[in-house]
């Protein structure tokens, strides 16, 4: 049983097949831990390729991504959750899979989930909008609980560097200045806030 992980002293653990595949949690991070024998028995070559190999032959999954990738591919040995049904989960994996992982479903030759693989797409637009300055794309945003942005409207910065004023705001998952209302456009923007 491991006792150190990539994430630290392992605070807990849970046993899923002994001495071969744990489920560890430290005080600030976890994920999964496969020993070295069972991942190349039971993992993808593209599984392990994701992998962060730890000491003593530790194919590790963190898990906030990677850790759909275990749950693909050894559903036997992992639980579904609760809310959801064996088929529920299975998708949700796939979009999880699809939006974090995509290289590793190509590699497999599973197709994606087709909602997450449109937001994969729109960000990887937005953020080649945002490196080429784009007017459109909003990089950040102040609420009206900051002093210095009016009451009801949400100040947006834009690629192009300017600032701006909208109605309302919803920066999920790709913004776009074009979607929102403009209250006022090329704002003044000094230390703190809207002018």
């Amino acid at each position: 049983m491991p006792i150190y992980s990539p994430w630290g002293y392992i605070e807990e653990q849970k046993v899923l097949v002994p001495k071969k595949l744990y489920f560890v949690m430290t005080a600030g991070h976890g994920g999964y831990m496969v020993n070295g024998y069972f991942a190349r028995e039971h993992l993808s070559a593209a599984a392990r390729k994701k992998a962060l190999i730890y000491v003593n032959d530790w194919y590790c999954y963190e898990e906030d991504c990677l850790y759909a990738i275990v749950e693909w591919e050894l559903p036997m040995y992992c639980e579904t959750p609760d809310a959801f049904t064996n088929d529920e989960y299975r998708k949700m994996l796939l979009s999880t899979l699809t939006y974090y992982n995509h290289e590793y479903l190509k590699e497999r030759g599973i197709d994606y989930e087709p909602i997450a693989w449109q937001r994969v797409c729109e960000q990887v637009q937005h953020d080649r909008d945002k490196r080429e300055g784009s007017a459109d794309a909003i990089t950040c945003a102040w609420g009206d609980w900051h002093e210095n942005v009016p009451r009801g409207t949400v100040m947006v910065h834009t690629a192009d560097k300017k600032y701006h004023l909208v109605s309302s705001y919803s920066g999920w998952p790709c913004p776009r200045l074009s979607k929102y209302a403009v209250v006022k456009s090329d704002v003044e923007f000094y230390e703190g806030g809207a002018k």
